[in-house]
């Protein structure tokens, strides 16, 4: 049934009318239930035992998919920490990239004996730490030049009374 704005006593939770004059009945189905139910049967269900014979192989087709692999943690903890000094030397802590250089040699040297399964960590860790390295140096030069410049200004002028 639609809304019918003419009608304001339109309720869309009240049953359609029936209008062949007809009762609503619960179902078409006799008395006694479905046709050939197990009640019918004396209780007793003819396909409920019977042995069902066996599906298709799961691999039937000839395919396997490939096994399953699990995530395995790194077994190199110098590349992991040559990644982790090498982040920190570059976002401001410079003194810590020099032991990012020494641990991503470490990490990269197991990594190429097999002893390490995370060689890209590694070379991360020993890039930044380079970075970090050359960063370091960039501003020592500048403090270094910054103090001779000041101590020349320092010594140049003279003071008269």
């Amino acid at each position: 049934m639609t809304y019918d704005p003419k009608n304001p006593h339109y309720d869309p939770y009240t049953a359609p009318p029936v209008y062949d004059n007809q009762p609503v009945t619960g179902g078409g189905y006799p008395d006694g239930g479905y046709p050939d139910s197990p009640q019918q049967q004396g209780g007793y269900d003819q396909y409920a035992y019977q042995q069902q014979p066996p599906g298709p192989a799961y691999n039937a087709a000839g395919y396997s998919p490939p096994p399953m692999q699990m995530y395995q943690a790194p077994e190199n903890g110098s590349g992991t920490a040559a990644l982790v000094l090498g982040i920190l030397g570059l976002v401001g802590c410079g003194l810590c990239a020099i032991p990012a250089v020494i641990c991503g040699h470490m990490g990269m040297k197991k990594a190429d004996q097999g002893l390490a399964d995370n060689r890209g960590q590694a070379q991360a860790g020993l890039i930044m730490g380079y970075i970090g390295v050359a960063f370091l140096v960039l501003a020592l030069l500048y403090v270094v030049f910054m103090l001779v410049m000041f101590g020349a200004l320092a010594s140049s002028s003279t003071t008269s009374y």
